[in-house]
């Protein structure tokens, strides 16, 4: 595939009716996938293989990507993506086989991991089915499934992957720093520019349905492996919702940042 920017904005699992076998924790259902908040966790009831599997009820969406975001998986654990042209994932028109998640040692000092995927698209798919089978009873925050768009050109010089938070700093009287610890998140900031009404109009597309309050999945170095693949792509929403400026005969520009969800 192109190593251009991937973004990814049609997350066709939000609308499927997904279904976990074994069944989820009681306290963790399948359906957390499918929201934003950090703190809701999809969690297996016992380690070994899980499957997470969706359907569309007959209706049909082309797919050319999956991701899982905020997973425990670990080296040595596997995830297997399998899609159907049938509603009772029967007939299939794509399976991955199993495969790692993610090169070895990739999330070794992280406290969490992401699991992704790009292929071929493929139409006509109307279920789907990933397994995973991990060391540890699963838990994963978030699930994308969905076709992807690869950018004109990539980001300019100056993009910024970047770790936030909302710790605060204090200088005591005896001249010690304290820190109030609280949460952590990914941020990724960056320039684009398009030459061509038909890219201008893509991204326009793309701010219309995500705005600043649906999120997208980003990665601006697909397929390419390793810490540059992992450190720039981020399932996040964008702090403003893209918009295109006008700045010379067919030279579109704008400015993004992608906060983590």
């Amino acid at each position: 595939m192109s190593a251009n920017l991937a973004i990814a904005y049609l997350n066709r699992s939000d609308s499927a009716t997904l279904t976990a076998s074994p069944a989820a924790a009681s306290n963790a259902p399948i359906t957390y996938l499918q929201n934003d908040s950090r703190g809701h966790l999809f969690a297996a009831v016992a380690t070994g293989a899980q499957d997470i599997k969706g359907t569309w009820g007959g209706t049909a969406y082309s797919i050319a990507c999956a991701h899982l975001d905020r997973t425990n998986l670990v080296d040595g654990d596997t995830w297997r993506i399998q899609l159907y042209s049938d509603t009772a994932w029967t007939t299939g028109v794509y399976d991955s086989g199993t495969i790692a998640p993610f090169a070895t040692s990739l999330f070794a000092n992280w406290s969490f991991s992401n699991a992704e995927i790009f292929f071929a698209p493929v139409s006509g798919v109307k279920s789907f089915k990933i397994t995973v089978t991990s060391a540890a009873i699963f838990q994963a925050s978030r699930l994308f499934l969905g076709p992807y768009s690869t950018a004109q050109y990539n980001p300019k010089y100056g993009m910024v992957p970047g770790r936030e938070t909302n710790s605060q700093q204090k200088r005591l009287d005896g001249g010690s720093l304290a820190v109030n610890v609280r949460a952590k998140w990914r941020s990724l900031t960056f320039d684009m520019f398009a030459s061509t009404e038909v890219e201008r109009a893509a991204w326009y597309e793309i701010g219309n349905h995500s705005g600043n309050e649906r999120s997208v999945w980003v990665s601006v170095f697909p397929g390419v492996g390793g810490s540059q693949e992992r450190d720039h792509s981020v399932m996040g929403i964008f702090e403003q919702s893209p918009a295109t400026k006008w700045s010379n005969l067919n030279l579109f520009d704008f400015s993004l940042k992608l906060n983590e969800v």
